[in-house]
């Protein structure tokens, strides 16, 4: 049988119920907080340190990288000059210059007044050498294009020979194409000197 009677409202016994677990939980929670803060801070503050070491030890290390990474530069900068100056040279090196050859097959072509046009113009240099102090080199220079006549590839090569006098012009190949239903005259001329 009940020897106590709670006439207190069920309002007042939930807050006397809150403050009695709060007050335990503080307790704990206190003891917790004074094992846990000096513990982190025991494990934080050597990393922390070692990231302020790593961040001192790459700002240190950041102008040998500028530096590499400007080498890399000035590296690409100089291959691209040493290329530009082999091709100089190479040009140098050729008797008729490669300009004035592409001049006067360009005045040919422009004679032939729009009968023939070019697709493709290459020149070639190669050296044999013949004893150490003579060298042998030969040079070509191939026109790839279309016509609109037979009569009009053979026009243009015998303007080649004309304008190129030291040069062998050949015509390696010709052959008649249609392009809606129009025939052309497709065609490949090499002249070696």
């Amino acid at each position: 049988m009940k020897r106590h009677l709670n006439l207190m409202s069920n309002r007042s016994r939930v807050q006397t119920c809150a403050r009695k677990r709060l007050r335990q939980w503080t307790v704990v929670l206190t003891v917790l907080g004074f094992l846990f803060i000096p513990t982190w801070f025991a494990i934080w503050l050597p990393v922390h340190q070692q990231g302020e070491e790593v961040a001192a030890l790459e700002a240190r290390y950041e102008p040998f990288r500028q530096m590499n990474k400007a080498s890399k530069e000035f590296k690409k900068r100089i291959e691209l000059v040493q290329a530009q100056e082999k091709i100089s040279l190479a040009l140098a090196k050729i008797d008729t210059p490669v300009v004035t050859l592409l001049g006067i097959v360009g005045k040919t072509v422009a004679e032939s007044q729009g009968q023939v046009y070019l697709e493709k113009l290459e020149f070639q240099q190669s050296a044999s050498l013949l004893s150490e102090q003579e060298s042998e080199t030969s040079r070509a220079i191939s026109v790839a294009g279309r016509g609109i006549s037979k009569k009009s590839v053979i026009r243009l090569r015998k303007n080649l020979k004309t304008a190129l006098p030291f040069a062998d012009v050949k015509l390696r190949t010709s052959k008649p194409e249609f392009i809606n239903q129009q025939q052309i005259e497709k065609f490949l001329l090499q002249s070696s000197f």
